[in-house]
């Protein structure tokens, strides 16, 4: 809540003035890049932009609350959009509520220097570079907002992240579904980041299964990471598991794939995939967009008879 008092005029000023964003910028590929450029906008409207400093991996934007100094609540959506040194764009979005208490009578004026301090107001946020296709999907499934009473000022971290890409990705490698949801069996899904994230849960998966439906796939089941010349396959925890040719692999413990293996998620007598992974057939091979692959993130299942999924909690 901002207080108000009045000037030697009788015109309100509000304290604090100004709402500090601080921007948390992370490279999940572990290739830190300078950044180009950082802008603020606040309801679709570009406020500041500001070029960070080499190698920042933090950014400040400053906020002028003087548009909004009408008494009342004003709903402010806010949005910090970065880019770095290979064009690669990336945003996140939160919201918050200005409240603007009423004036005080105009009898009362304000003093000279009686608010020589206004301090600020801080909102966080994090953004991630680099995550591939989830910019595309948010555009194509824009996050909901929450109700205003649900972010008051100082705001928490935003922790649900999306990221961005350039305008054409390279293809890496591609996996094969073998067994799976119908529409899927026979074919290829693309690979195009160097992290690529697998699993149930469309809001943190760059390829998405059985989506929040009942299956053995956890919600975050396992990462597929290009390391140097190789690929490596890790199982993020995920409760029935990830095998790799037969072999059911350790959680958070990477394992080199190759060409032709075969990986299964979860298990397949309870709404697991097996698929086939390969490299990319030509290393120059680029794909525009990924429309292509929009269709393989969410796949309609019937609903489960029974309690066959009830130990699958994550």
């Amino acid at each position: 809540e901002r207080t108000a008092a009045r000037d030697a005029q009788g015109d309100p000023v509000y304290s604090p003035p100004a709402l500090t964003v601080v921007a948390e910028v992370a490279f999940p590929d572990g290739y830190v890049r300078s950044l180009e450029s950082a802008e603020l906008l606040v309801n679709g409207v570009s406020r500041e932009r500001i070029t960070p400093a080499p190698e920042a991996t933090q950014v400040q934007l400053e906020l002028d609350l003087s548009p909004f100094s009408t008494a009342g609540s004003s709903d402010l959506a806010l949005e910090v959009k970065i880019v770095d040194s290979l064009g690669l764009e990336s945003s996140a979005l939160t919201s918050v509520v200005v409240d603007n208490a009423p004036p005080p009578p105009s009898s009362s004026t304000l003093a000279l220097g009686a608010f020589g301090a206004f301090g600020f107001i801080c909102v966080s946020v994090l953004i991630l570079v680099g995550a591939g296709a989830a910019v595309y999907y948010f555009r194509r499934r824009p996050a909901q907002a929450a109700p205003a009473s649900s972010r008051p000022l100082p705001a928490e971290p935003l922790h649900t992240v999306l990221a961005g890409r350039a305008m054409m990705d390279r293809v890496l490698a591609n996996l094969t579904v073998l067994e799976g949801p119908k529409g899927l069996m026979g074919e290829s899904i693309n690979i195009v980041k160097p992290t690529t994230s697998l699993g149930r849960n469309p809001q943190t998966t760059d390829i998405t299964f059985y989506a929040e439906e009942e299956s053995s796939v956890s919600r975050l089941h396992c990462t597929i990471q290009k390391d140097g010349l190789t690929f490596k396959l890790t199982d993020n925890g995920s409760s029935a598991g990830t095998r790799l040719n037969g072999r059911l692999l350790p959680p958070n413990d990477p394992v080199v794939l190759a060409d032709n293996d075969e990986l299964v998620l979860g298990d397949l007598g309870r709404r697991g995939v097996k698929m086939r992974f390969n490299l990319a057939s030509e290393p120059g091979e680029v794909m525009l967009g990924g429309a292509a692959d929009d269709r393989t993130r969410i796949m309609d299942e019937p609903p489960p008879d029974d309690d066959r999924f009830a130990k699958y909690s994550d």
